[in-house]
């Protein structure tokens, strides 16, 4: 891959993910950790995460889901690896306590955050990751998909329910503040319409 690491953004058994600058321009690389033996046996039948994120971003950003595109991929010593454009800051991080002190700010990240969520529902999608970590703000607080591997055609209430409380829980394991996540919650159920609620 060629380029040094300028920040490492997680590390675990499943995936390493870094940020790169090449020729002024920043980048994010991810490559999948588990087993060589794995990786190879279902990348040959076609279902590896690279291949799945890869495919599915492309379909979302046709279905005109802004998504952070995968601009190249590859295999480095039998690990797959997949690379974006660096688009801006995690939604994870940008609703920690005390990043972003600007109360307006914050609820715009909030309103962003939900229009993703809305957006998903209403067209019909299932994102089984869909957590604060894999949706990054641009300079104008825009949202856009990180990871989206995951992501299903589904238009079952209950799935939609289940993201949205998966959402919320890991808002929670990431300290996001109760405020940020009533704001999140009322500005989706604001705009759907679940019958069962």
């Amino acid at each position: 891959m060629g380029a040094a690491p300028t920040r490492v953004y997680k590390h675990d058994g499943r995936s390493k993910v870094w940020e790169v600058v090449l020729g002024g321009r920043r980048y994010v690389i991810k490559r999948f950790e588990h087993s060589l033996l794995k990786q190879w046996f279902v990348r040959w039948f076609g279902c590896h995460p690279a291949q799945r994120e890869r495919r599915m971003a492309g379909r979302l950003a046709r279905e005109g889901f802004v998504v952070v595109p995968v601009i190249a991929h590859g295999v480095d010593r039998g690990r797959s690896w997949v690379a974006t454009p660096w688009i801006g800051e995690s939604a994870q991080r940008l609703l920690r306590p005390g990043v972003v002190t600007d109360a307006a700010r914050r609820a715009r990240c909030c309103r962003s955050v939900a229009a993703v969520a809305v957006q998903l529902i209403r067209r019909g999608w299932f994102f089984r990751d869909f957590q604060t970590a894999n949706i990054v703000l641009d300079a104008t607080d825009r949202a856009a998909l990180i990871d989206v591997g995951s992501a299903r055609r589904s238009r079952r209430h209950d799935l939609a329910l289940r993201m949205l409380r998966h959402l919320d829980r890991m808002a929670i394991d990431d300290h996001a503040t109760r405020t940020d996540r009533l704001r999140v919650r009322k500005a989706v159920l604001g705009c759907l319409d679940f019958p069962e609620l």
